[in-house]
This record gives structure tokens, C-alpha cells and sequence, in this order.
């Protein structure tokens, strides 16, 4: 083929050579976000901001009650995956779902970061974290009664 010739191809047709050769070579690929669930969070798609997503519903005047009602279960549905989950598995999710909610603060951030599968899971990890809190906590000292000899044999008398 002659330079500077034009080439076809059931693909691409007319194309110059070079152009040929840059539309075959594979274009380099948009670095993947390295935190996927972070993304996923963002954009309310994790099983934690699904969860989320359900317990802030509400009810909103101006909408029909039957449109709002096919959205909770389109949320419910997202975050408990009824079609591919045993009803075992969704009462886990919701027991587990409600144990972390009722958790104190800390450990509710610090554990929630972890990416727990099972409610046994959940539970070696609070106990986990109560046992290292209690390391970290300074030991309690009782206060010492410094008692005087002259409130010892004092006595009601007068009563």
C-alpha cells in the first residue's frame, strides 16, 4: 500500500494509516477509583447508605401515598435483596442493622468502618473494642475515707 494511502475495514472505513493504527490500539483505561465504597457511598448506593436511605423515610404531603409507598419498598428491596438472600440472612442484616444503631458513638464509628458480614462478626468486634477501651482506660482509683478520730467517738447525744 502506497504511504499516505487510505485503508478500509468493515470497522472503520477510509481512514488514513495513521489513524488506522491509533483507532486499533486500545485507548488506556480511566484509572479506577481505588475506593469503590466510598464512590459507591456518595452516590447512595451501598448497603449501608441503602440502610440509611430506609430509616430516613418519611412520609411527604404532595406526593400520592401510593408512589410513596412503592419507593420505600423499592428502597427496602436494594438494601435487604429479598430475591437472592434466605429469609435468615435478611433478619441478620436487620439484627445487625439494629445492633450498630444502638451502639455508644465511638463504637459505632470505629466498628462500623469494618466490613462485617455475620452478627457473630459484629459481636467479637465489640467485645474487641470494649476490651481494648478498658485497657486504654486509666485505672479508677476508689477514694480514701480519711476518717479523724473525733468524728469516730462523736455520737448523737443530743437526739
Amino acid at each position: 500500500m502506497a504511504a499516505g494511502a487510505m485503508t478500509t475495514s468493515p470497522r472503520m472505513p477510509l481512514l488514513h494509516p495513521k489513524m488506522a493504527t491509533a483507532a486499533h490500539t486500545p485507548t488506556p483505561r480511566v484509572p479506577h477509583c481505588s475506593d469503590s465504597q466510598s464512590f459507591l457511598g456518595r452516590n447512595g448506593l451501598t448497603k449501608f447508605s441503602m440502610a440509611q436511605r430506609f430509616h430516613n423515610w418519611t412520609f411527604k404531603n404532595g406526593l400520592t401515598p401510593r408512589s410513596q409507598m412503592h419507593e420505600l419498598i423499592r428502597i427496602t428491596k436494594k438494601w435487604l435483596e429479598p430475591d437472592t438472600k434466605s429469609p435468615a440472612a435478611i433478619i441478620e442484616t436487620l439484627v445487625m442493622d439494629r445492633y450498630l444503631r444502638a451502639l455508644p458513638y465511638k463504637a459505632k464509628k470505629i466498628i462500623s468502618h469494618q466490613k462485617l458480614t455475620t452478627a457473630m462478626e459484629l459481636v467479637e468486634a465489640m467485645e474487641q473494642y470494649q476490651a481494648a477501651s478498658d485497657m486504654l482506660r486509666p485505672p479508677h482509683k476508689e477514694p480514701v475515707a480519711s476518717v479523724s478520730r473525733d468524728l469516730v467517738s462523736w455520737s448523737w447525744s443530743g437526739v
